[in-house]
């Protein structure tokens, strides 16, 4: 079984269709993202519009979480507002889906467990890197021993084994934050339990950063 994975999409409606298409080409029946739907390009609304009418399973990233205040600010000061920020008010019915979106959400998809969540899943949202300290994942998993785990945040793919878990990030779908500045979405394959990250120019896979502790943790 195979899972197709989004993350920080940030309105970049073009980059979510080419990543969305490239799924499809590729048969992939079920697709999760790990947040940030909206902030960045114009294309707010229909990013998420797109979202729940694939009712594609997210949680909320920093942005989604303040795209309320970040819009009832905008609409307070449109005189004096940039006019550039405009482009990021939201429909109402936009900025309910962002309220309701849970921080994390667990899932069984056929025999596997999966989580989902932007970044830390307490506290402020901290940037989680394959090089992190062990901590940073091993207490995710102690308090969601999951198969996998999907995050985001960092718009830097990869993938940290830690005994029978793995934890991915399957980069940004509005730009990597790596030279190339790239844009990506992920496969992760529960057969062979390798992650694959897709550049949405091309669709062809991505180098992306590895770590491994099989070794029990000081």
């Amino acid at each position: 079984m195979r899972v197709g994975l989004l993350s920080d999409i940030h309105g970049e409606l073009n980059g979510l269709e080419k990543a969305l298409g490239l799924l499809d080409d590729l048969g992939i029946d079920h697709i999760v993202c790990a947040g940030d739907l909206v902030n960045g390009s114009g294309h707010n609304d229909m990013v998420v519009a797109l979202i729940r009418e694939r009712n594609i399973p997210c949680v909320m990233g920093n942005h989604d979480r303040d795209a309320p205040q970040n819009d009832a600010f905008i609409r307070q000061e449109e005189d004096t507002a940039n006019p550039r920020f405009r482009r990021w008010l939201l429909k109402p019915a936009t900025l309910e889906f962002l309220k309701a979106l849970p921080r994390t959400k667990e899932l069984t998809i056929g025999e596997h467990s999966i989580l989902l969540t932007h970044s830390n899943m307490k506290g402020p949202m901290a940037y989680i890197y394959a090089d992190s300290h062990p901590n940073r994942f091993t207490y995710i998993l102690d308090e969601h021993p999951v198969d996998l785990v999907v995050m985001g945040h960092t718009h830097v793919p990869m993938h940290v084994k830690i005994h029978n878990s793995h934890i991915v990030n399957p980069g940004s779908v509005y730009r990597n934050r790596t030279g190339n500045m790239t844009q990506s979405c992920g496969i992760f394959d529960f057969e062979t339990m390798q992650l694959t990250v897709l550049d949405l120019r091309d669709g062809k896979p991505l180098p992306y950063d590895k770590a491994s502790f099989d070794e029990p943790l000081p």
